[in-house]
């Protein structure tokens, strides 16, 4: 059993993630949407799955999040198991330990930049000092580049600045995984590639494991592993897959 803060016997930190016969299937569908037979993510370690529109990627992230629920199999964050938390825990689970980059952002329009990674910070750590609340976001805003936009409201940056802001809004509460759906699809392709950078050193810098989705091949190159659309680059094809 691991212990609240992820880690297990003699303080040694568990796996960021750890999929066991994941299956899943919507009601009354047939094929399975997602098949999995197995899945481990250290920290620190980056991840991309590529593969079409529609082909399950979306699908793997929301189970990964505990949004869904799995038709069969177990899914462990950080050394909990997500089926042993319902309700509000879980809620509290999701928010200390996973992380969330939007291909639409989901920022909350009408709050500044700092108000919205300001509120992902409480959302996971609950009560918490307004200086170190402060701290931690202007460290974050900053060495992702939008330091002085922090009382921006974000209604009013760029597209590119915007995305910034999700990452650092992601990395608040220094999750153990960032989940990433199509982090990009919504940039041109020189913003594409700086934000992508950005997003790997920002995990990097907080050990944070990232699993990214994405249907650009040209983000293969920048992650030690990859997967087509079975995940065939890090597992065999008859191992495990995601599948349309």
């Amino acid at each position: 059993m691991a212990a609240e803060d992820g880690t297990g016997p003699g303080g040694v930190r568990a796996d960021a993630v750890r999929v066991s016969g994941l299956r899943f299937r919507y009601a009354g569908s047939e094929p399975w949407v997602v098949d999995v037979r197995e899945l481990v993510v250290r920290a620190g370690e980056r991840v991309l799955v590529t593969a079409p529109s529609g082909a399950g990627k979306s699908t793997l992230l929301h189970l990964l999040a505990g949004v869904l629920d799995p038709t069969e199999g177990s899914i462990a964050i950080d050394g909990t198991d997500l089926s042993s938390v319902r309700g509000a825990k879980r809620d509290a689970l999701r928010g200390q330990r996973i992380g969330m980059v939007f291909q639409t952002f989901h920022l909350l329009p009408g709050f500044t930049a700092g108000e919205n990674v300001a509120l992902a910070l409480s959302f996971g750590i609950g009560e918490q000092g307004t200086g170190a609340q402060r701290s931690r976001v202007s460290e974050l805003l900053g060495r992702l580049g939008v330091g002085e936009l922090a009382e921006r409201p974000v209604d009013e940056l760029s597209v590119g600045q915007q995305q910034r802001v999700a990452v650092a809004r992601a990395l608040a509460c220094r999750p153990a995984v960032v989940l990433a759906d199509e982090p990009t699809a919504s940039l041109d392709p020189e913003n594409a590639d700086r934000a992508t950078e950005l997003m790997l050193e920002a995990c990097a810098a907080d050990r944070a494991a990232l699993i990214c989705v994405s249907h650009d091949p040209a983000m293969r190159e920048r992650f030690e592993r990859a997967g087509g659309g079975c995940l065939d680059d890090v597992f065999s094809v008859e191992t495990a897959g995601v599948k349309s």
